[in-house]
């Protein structure tokens, strides 16, 4: 099931389209932000179903997966060709980074399978904007206007973007390593 059924996307959204028309932009805004910001689903109990994500990030201790997650099911590496697993309590969530710890380094390519934030209020938020936007724009005009009111058409792309960031901002800042310290007695 989808972020939101036509009937509670037209709670917010007044357009004299019909429901099977309405239905493709709500599917297609949909999958603009799975594909941007990674998909969310839930089980019959509605909790958050795992994801699973292949990354690379070869001989580095940071790997940037595209959700948040909140817990680490399993973490599979290939390293020289090789496939290991690596226990996920040896890794570390910082944000969107897993840090893998004892300075140990991911290997080519590394699968992890999480559960991620659930941040589907955010989602069905941008989803009525981005259908509001799909439902303005006026492909092949460049402005409008009558009297003191004018639009201009030019920004569609800019304003997509910046809905999709709201979800998942632009990639984040590399966490700072504190390096370890010895005491001395």
């Amino acid at each position: 099931m989808g972020l939101l059924t036509v009937d509670e996307l037209r709670e917010h959204v007044e357009t004299a389209m019909p429901d099977t028309a309405l239905e493709r932009i709500l599917a297609s805004c949909e999958l603009a932000i799975a594909q941007w910001a990674g998909p969310l689903s839930f089980d019959e109990d509605d909790q958050v179903v795992d994801v699973t994500e292949s990354v690379s990030a070869p001989g580095r201790t940071l790997l940037l997966v595209r959700q948040a997650p909140t817990a680490i099911t399993s973490v599979t590496g290939i390293h020289g060709g090789i496939e290991s697993g690596v226990d996920p309590s040896d890794v570390r969530i910082e944000g969107r980074y897993l840090r893998r710890l004892a300075m140990a380094l991911w290997g080519e390519r590394t699968t992890v399978t999480y559960t991620p934030t659930d941040d589907s209020a955010v989602r069905r938020t941008v989803l009525v904007q981005l259908v509001q936007l799909e439902l303005n724009v006026q492909p092949g005009m460049a402005a409008q206007g009558a009297g003191p009111w004018s639009e201009t058409y030019g920004k569609y792309l800019r304003q997509r973007n910046e809905l999709l960031r709201v979800i998942r901002p632009a990639d984040p800042p590399v966490p700072r390593s504190v390096p370890y310290s010895t005491a001395r007695a």
